[in-house]
């Protein structure tokens, strides 16, 4: 259905500062879920969210699950079954809370962490003359599927390219096992880390084995030919890097 895949890569991308800054997500019209995403592995296959409907009317919910991947520096979202949702659709009466339980189906056979996201779309009425199913809104909550006593986390290479004077391009590849949320990074004008440059918080995702890339505004254009890039992940976990300026 190609207007729901369009409304998933929406919300989607609009979902991913929210989640990064809040314990729990707001939808526009006061629909709350959380937690905020989860982590499955062959022993705790099994996991749940509360879905809150603060609004002013019932709502009427559908549940997508899509495996999340990366290609080129760029997300993709494809039908899978490898993690079942349930229920599947429901009503959601005013002021009620739904628990969403999610569970792993089968065991990983990837050599890293596999990603999924499950979509929380809300079906408006029908309105007469009106062929088709629209969604009003939608969120996107992340699931990991970790391997049991094989993880060693993210491991982050930067690479910096100059677009114009003060404004780069950073790339950064996830040679780890495990999957990067940069919730913050701090960019140096020197390896010393003596002047920053820039402090921004992209809230960018960056799948095991793969990359992305976005261009920033510097302070002042550097004047080194390598920058020093400090990222504090959602774990609270800060890593630091170095990328030569080219």
């Amino acid at each position: 259905m190609p207007q729901f895949d369009r409304l998933v890569r929406i919300a989607i991308c609009s979902a991913v500062v929210i989640l990064a800054a809040r314990p729990a997500c707001s939808l526009a019209d006061g629909l709350q879920i959380t937690p905020l995403g989860a982590t499955l592995s062959a022993s705790n296959a099994t996991s749940a969210f509360s879905l809150n409907n603060g609004t002013g009317s019932p709502a009427l919910m559908q549940l997508h699950l899509k495996r999340w991947t990366q290609v080129e520096g760029k997300d993709q979202y494809d039908d899978s079954d490898d993690v079942l949702a349930a229920p599947p659709i429901f009503n959601l009466p005013q002021g009620a809370t739904q628990v969403i339980r999610v569970g792993l189906r089968r065991p990983t056979p990837d050599p890293h962490e596999r990603a999924y996201r499950l979509i929380i779309a809300q079906v408006p009425a029908k309105t007469p003359g009106v062929k088709g199913v629209s969604f009003a809104v939608a969120l996107s909550v992340p699931i990991f599927v970790q391997l049991e006593n094989a993880m060693h986390g993210p491991s982050l290479q930067w690479s910096a390219g100059i677009i114009k004077g003060d404004e780069i391009r950073v790339r950064v590849d996830n040679a780890g096992d495990a999957h990067a949320h940069i919730a913050r990074m701090i960019v140096y004008n020197d390896i010393g880390r003596t002047q920053a440059l820039y402090q921004g918080s992209p809230g960018v995702y960056v799948l095991p084995g793969q990359w992305r890339s976005w261009q920033i505004k510097l302070a002042r254009p550097p004047t080194e030919n390598a920058i020093a890039i400090d990222t504090v992940l959602d774990t609270g976990a800060t890593l630091t890097g170095v990328a030569q300026v080219k």
